[in-house]
């Protein structure tokens, strides 16, 4: 059975055929969203059908279906990950260091005398996107032999109608990932409140200690749809110290990067949106906040990344250590490979696909505090460039 047709019977809700899109209402001193009236939904047909084959993508409804972990936020779920370094395709590919403790203490050492954590490159990589494959010591993950057609369940648990703080209406389905490889992910899909698809659409990836409903409520989420662009919002797990910096020294001493491995997740999420009749696969994008920006700006240089535009509102040098509660912490986006390559990665002006680089946490500057739920200017930063590039004709 096609993938794309039992997803559309069973995931497609409301039967109004026309996509209204709304202006965000504006307050005293609002910047506007610019006039996004005339833009219209995504085409249908063999444009938006277009992407790679085979899928082996099956969503099921699912009402009342819970995560295995719980945990606030999903900070502390981590099982999966340790699952991941015991399975076949890793052992295969780990590159062991003989003394993970010795290893991790030479890391903090370097941060604390300020050396770099690695031998740089010889020359500069040729194919970047390649290149960070390969340093992250996960290809096997990024290979488009395998990657869509690994099997992914997409479980529907609810629908909701929601309103947001401007009065526009959207819904929202609440959706749990089961991959054979990463086990399970939660993520939101937000949809205009007309129309049935296909729609632009846009990967979200939060920052950390961040779930996707923070990132719907106070990262602006709820803007896209409110301009006729549905929003895939991931709930990244393990995402807090100090259970990011554990995983991060597990994923190093196996010669793995941990960043690398949530772009693989991102990826299968994506899966889910190339398979469903909601999303339009030429017109999808992929929005980060801090962490995710980072998992996002590795992204944008791979040829297997189905995304034809970005919004990141930073950059890394891949190699970052964290004073916690309980000492210091590796912090996931630390790997000595991808930090030889981060000049490289960092010029995303030179990427593959237009990267739109915004402040940090959509603000006005880099350093005044991140702004509440209610600034009306934040989505200005993101909501025209992806509303311009992903519903023109």
């Amino acid at each position: 059975m096609n993938p794309r047709i039992w997803t559309f019977a069973l995931v497609v809700v409301g039967a109004a055929a026309v996509l209204l899109v709304r202006d965000a209402k504006e307050g005293p001193g609002a910047e506007s969203l610019g006039d996004v009236s005339g833009h219209v939904a995504a085409p249908a047909g063999a444009e938006c059908d277009s992407g790679p084959a085979p899928l082996s993508v099956t969503i099921t409804n699912s009402p009342g279906l819970s995560p295995s972990c719980t945990d606030t936020a999903r900070s502390r779920c981590s099982q999966a990950y340790f699952e991941f370094l015991r399975s076949p395709e890793a052992v295969a590919a780990a590159k062991p260091v003989d003394d993970c403790a010795a290893y991790t203490e030479s890391l903090f050492a370097s941060w604390r005398l300020g050396q770099p954590p690695g031998a740089a490159l010889d020359a500069p990589a040729v194919d970047v996107g390649s290149a960070i494959a390969d340093a992250s010591g996960l290809g096997f993950l990024f290979s488009a032999e395998t990657l869509w057609s690994r099997p992914l369940e997409v479980h529907l648990i609810s629908r909701t109608d929601r309103v947001t703080p401007d009065g526009v209406a959207y819904r929202e389905q609440s959706l749990l990932l089961r991959d054979p490889l990463v086990g399970e992910m939660e993520a939101l899909f937000l949809l205009p409140a007309e129309g049935v698809g296909p729609f632009p659409t846009v990967l979200v990836l939060p920052g950390h200690r961040e779930d996707a409903a923070h990132h719907r409520d106070r990262r602006f989420g709820w803007a896209l749809p409110a301009n006729g662009v549905a929003a895939l919002v991931l709930t990244l797990r393990g995402y807090q110290q100090p259970v990011d910096g554990r995983l991060t020294a597990e994923f190093l001493c196996q010669g793995f990067s941990l960043m690398a491995l949530r772009a693989y997740e991102a990826l299968v999420a994506t899966k889910f949106l190339l398979a469903s009749p909601l999303a339009c696969n030429s017109r999808l994008g992929i929005l980060g906040h801090s962490g995710g920006s980072m998992v996002g700006n590795l992204l944008a240089w791979m040829d297997v990344n189905p995304a034809a535009v970005h919004v990141s509102d930073g950059i890394s040098e891949y190699w970052n250590v964290i004073d916690g509660r309980q000492g210091q912490e590796l912090d996931c986006e630390t790997h000595p490979r991808l930090w030889a390559l981060a000049e490289q990665i960092n010029q995303l002006e030179r990427a593959p696909r237009p990267v739109k680089l915004v402040p940090y946490a959509y603000a006005a500057c880099d350093e005044c505090p991140e702004p509440a739920s209610d600034d009306p200017a934040a989505p200005t930063r993101f909501v025209p460039f992806f509303v311009a590039e992903l519903t023109n004709p």
